[in-house]
């Protein structure tokens, strides 16, 4: 249980900031992917404990997350194959959908295949 909230937000605000910067990041190796995706995973996990432990605002805990869905092939991922995401996904046909905040962090906790979408024009993340 969480009982003093203010490092667990100060940390969150951190990695957004963290975050907010790197978006224009022009090199992506193998050390950066993986910073990256520690910090969006911690993040998560400290959101949905501060959640749970109604350290957050009503407010914030019923806002909505506008999000992308994308409809699986029939190739589901695995061990042999994560790294394939465009044939496991069909990316031509995003959907857009809408999350609860949990639920928006449980996506990045509990994936099993995490990947940066960086932007074509730009090189930095999308």
């Amino acid at each position: 249980m969480i009982w003093e909230s203010a490092p667990w937000k100060r940390e969150i605000v951190r990695v957004a900031s963290a975050l907010h910067q790197r978006k224009s990041q022009k090199r992506w190796n193998e050390a950066s992917s993986a910073k990256l995706e520690k910090e969006i995973f911690y993040s998560a996990f400290a959101v949905r404990k501060l959640l749970e432990a109604k350290k957050i605002s009503d407010e914030m805990e019923t806002r909505s997350i506008k999000a992308f869905r994308f409809p699986p092939t029939d190739r589901p991922a695995d061990i042999m194959n994560w790294h394939r995401l465009n044939e496991l996904y069909d990316l031509t046909r995003p959907s857009p959908c809408q999350l609860s905040l949990k639920n928006f962090c449980n996506q990045f906790i509990h994936s099993f295949v995490f990947q940066a979408v960086l932007n074509e024009e730009e090189r930095g993340l999308a």
